[in-house]
């Protein structure tokens, strides 16, 4: 993020409302309007939810800077950070910092300008018309289908989660689907799959089976799994 044409970027932005939308009037509850050097860049990657975030609140003293983001559904983001600590000596480009998330399945960064004459303030804002995030800075991704796996009967506190790597054991193959790459397959080795099977696996008879195997139904034969539907009507 160091590159020439970001840092034109960012200096563009010192000047406008981006990482906020145009038609945000960025006047706070008390009247005031938030200056647009303060924020520079933004990415928020959040679900559908909270596709309408906006800055809910910021304040900027001569030491810190602290701002919250949230949507109509509920908080989201907070960020502090002191402005010796954060961006002292950050003269080769504009810095990329993460935003913390109060709620599960969301994340972010934002670029901030250096502390200028005219940003000390405080702003609080209570709804999406007046700090609106522009679209652009918005990711809407999928919340998480599954978010750990545990082992059936074990402490539930005993769990896989986060990057995890599946071992196979004896006789067991776990491999990605040709087809669909986010599809695992857990499946017998083709030494072991035989080992698996039951008597009547091959061509059914009274002498493998132990029964006489029934085969059809009033001349009804099962389909291709062996299924026979009976309705009584």
């Amino acid at each position: 993020m160091r590159e020439v044409s970001y840092m034109q970027w960012c200096n563009e932005n010192a000047g406008r409302a981006y990482p906020l939308a145009e038609d945000a009037s960025r006047k706070d509850d008390n009247g005031n309007i938030m200056p647009d050097n303060i924020l520079l860049d933004m990415c928020l990657m959040v679900p559908p939810t909270h596709a309408n975030c906006y800055v809910s609140s910021l304040r900027v003293t001569n030491n810190i800077i602290s701002f919250g983001i949230s949507s109509s559904a509920s908080g989201l983001f907070v960020f502090t950070a002191s402005w010796y600590g954060l961006l002292s000596g950050n003269l080769s480009g504009w810095e990329s910092y993460p935003l913390t998330p109060v709620i599960e399945d969301i994340s972010g960064w934002v670029v901030l300008n250096r502390l200028e004459p005219g940003m000390i303030g405080s702003w609080n804002f209570s709804s999406h018309s007046q700090s609106r995030i522009e679209t652009r800075a918005m990711r809407i991704v999928d919340s998480l289908p599954i978010r750990s796996i545990i082992r059936k009967d074990m402490d539930p506190m005993s769990y896989m989660g986060g990057v995890i790597k599946l071992q196979s054991g004896s006789g067991i193959q776990i491999v990605r689907d040709d087809t669909n790459p986010q599809k695992i397959l857990v499946k017998l080795t083709p030494d072991s799959k035989t080992s698996m099977l039951g008597p009547c696996n091959n061509p059914a008879d009274a002498k493998i089976c132990g029964v006489p195997p029934l085969r059809s139904i009033n001349g009804v034969c099962p389909d291709e799994n062996g299924k026979i539907t009976i309705r009584f009507e």
